[in-house]
């Protein structure tokens, strides 16, 4: 298999400590974002970066990343156009939640559940249940409210 893009050593920016290279997709000789080498972008996946978004980390299978941030998850779809709804836990662990194809999803580390799923597994008796409840009903309300602002956009 081919690959689908590279790192163009010879453009970069210093962003928040980290070195971010501006992306090449090679079928069209076209610039994309700007991502590190730490991140993870699978030559076998279909994620494509646009414009300025900033990929510090995380793995990239799928979506179309036009805008944002972008600091740790496993992202398997959807189109972002500015950094996600995020919070981290006591612990260090961070939560992402975005309306995907018109469901609520929430990343977690390698973890990416449904609204149902995420409320299972984060249930009273877990470890950190509570605060990571508060955490998912709080990314809840934002990633509504950011769709809500993106409806009334188009």
């Amino acid at each position: 298999m081919a690959d689908r893009y590279k790192l163009m050593e010879d453009k970069f920016i210093d962003y928040a400590g980290k070195r971010l290279y501006r992306v090449l997709w090679l079928a069209d000789n076209r610039e994309g974002g700007w991502m590190s080498k730490g991140a993870v972008l699978p030559q076998d996946g279909r994620a494509v970066l646009y414009g300025d978004v900033k990929i510090v980390g995380g793995t990239f299978w799928n979506g179309v990343f036009r805008g944002g941030e972008f600091w740790v998850g496993v992202f398997w779809g959807g189109e972002f156009y500015q950094s996600p709804c995020m919070a981290q836990r006591s612990d260090g662990y961070l939560f992402v939640a975005k309306v995907v194809d018109g469901e609520l999803r929430v990343w977690a580390g390698c973890r990416n559940f449904s609204w149902d799923e995420a409320v299972t597994h984060w249930h009273d008796g877990h470890r950190l249940g509570a605060e990571s409840q508060r955490i998912i009903n709080f990314l809840k309300a934002q990633a509504e409210a950011e769709e809500a602002r993106n409806k009334e956009r188009v």
